[in-house]
């Protein structure tokens, strides 16, 4: 898809960038929702428990998981909402700190996580690896880490400007 009259150059314009970005976001998010479908997970709610088993103690602080997922603190709230009503996370006072709380997994959170990761790594394996060259990988992972970094500290101004954070 061309969004310009422009003559072709080798560089790739910003809004193909995009473009092309939102179309393999859409692909690989389509592709994780139907592997986690019949955990009953969302890609969130299975990234917060990833987050949670990694932990030194299995175990974060909600303001410290919400920072590591990008997510407001109302965001995690609600999150870890829906998994403490499911029955795969808990949430308690932090042992250093009664103001603050935990969240951990519960045994059949730790259940879950073992019955829906292997499914999703495969979804991801099926969706991204298994379609590209180890040559290809390199390049692409190197590139968007390139692109990550490049736009972790931006964030919007007022009147929808971009300004560096």
């Amino acid at each position: 898809m061309t969004l310009t009259t422009a003559a072709p150059t080798t560089a790739h314009q910003p809004a193909e960038l995009a473009w092309t970005l939102a179309q393999v976001q859409g692909a690989v998010q389509t592709g994780i929702t139907h592997a986690l479908r019949r955990y009953g997970l969302s890609h969130a709610m299975l990234q917060a428990m990833i987050r949670l088993r990694q932990a030194p103690k299995r175990r974060l602080r909600m303001t410290d998981l919400a920072d590591d997922m990008a997510y407001s603190r109302s965001g995690i709230t609600r999150l870890i909402d829906r998994l403490v009503d499911f029955g795969l996370v808990v949430r308690e006072h932090c042992t250093d700190d009664r103001r603050s709380l935990e969240a951990a997994l519960t045994p059949e959170g730790e259940r879950t996580l073992a019955l829906a990761l292997p499914n999703y790594l495969a979804a991801l394996d099926s969706l991204l690896t298994s379609r590209l060259s180890p040559e290809q990988l390199d390049i692409a992972m190197g590139s968007l880490t390139a692109l990550h970094d490049a736009v972790a500290g931006f964030a919007p101004a007022e009147g929808g400007q971009i300004k560096a954070a």
